[in-house]
């Protein structure tokens, strides 16, 4: 799992960025992304 947070103050932008340690899973993010059909052009290559 990755977290993202972001915060505004005294004029500059924070980004905090961090992870569970256990890795992504590619099959699942595969899976969402076929879901929300954001990349078509990836998957017309069959990457």
């Amino acid at each position: 799992m990755l977290r993202l947070a972001a915060q505004h103050a005294g004029g500059m932008l924070h980004i905090d960025i961090s992870d569970d340690g256990h890795g992504v899973d590619a099959e699942q993010i595969r899976k969402k992304v076929i879901a929300r059909e954001t990349v078509q052009g990836v998957l017309d290559r069959g990457s």
